[in-house]
């Protein structure tokens, strides 16, 4: 998967990287950011995830809390570890409605899934804006 990665940066857009088990979500938060505005980044494995975020460095990360591997809570964990993703707003988006928890572990928001539109690009220009 990591040899697919698009060149960091290439065309201007703002690069999102979403993390989920599911490759449906990734669709859907491809088709509500739109691609003219994003280059959105799907990766379903989330150890892979964490080498592509350091590749990347993209301007907003949005992860599932619920993956049979590393959950998300362990992928913000190491990206908060990490110097080179330290800085780069974690967006948390799961079934499972967890603000606090969010919160605490340094993320920028907390979707619960299913997420509406409005309520995403919301979210990612407020991350952007961080």
């Amino acid at each position: 998967e990591l040899s697919e990665l698009p060149e960091p940066n290439s065309d201007g857009r703002s690069i999102v990287l979403v993390i989920d088990d599911d490759r449906g979500a990734i669709d859907l938060i491809r088709d509500f950011l739109g691609e003219s505005a994003y280059q959105v980044v799907g990766l379903t494995l989330p150890a892979i995830a964490l080498k592509a975020a350091q590749k990347l460095k993209p301007h907003v990360i949005i992860t599932d809390v619920l993956m049979p591997t590393l959950d998300g809570w362990d992928v913000i964990q190491t990206l908060q570890n990490d110097p080179i993703t330290a800085s780069i707003p974690v967006i948390v988006h799961s079934v499972i409605d967890r603000r606090a928890q969010g919160a605490q572990a340094g993320a920028a928001a907390v979707l619960v899934k299913p997420v509406s539109r409005q309520a995403l690009i919301s979210a990612v220009g407020a991350a952007l804006r961080r």
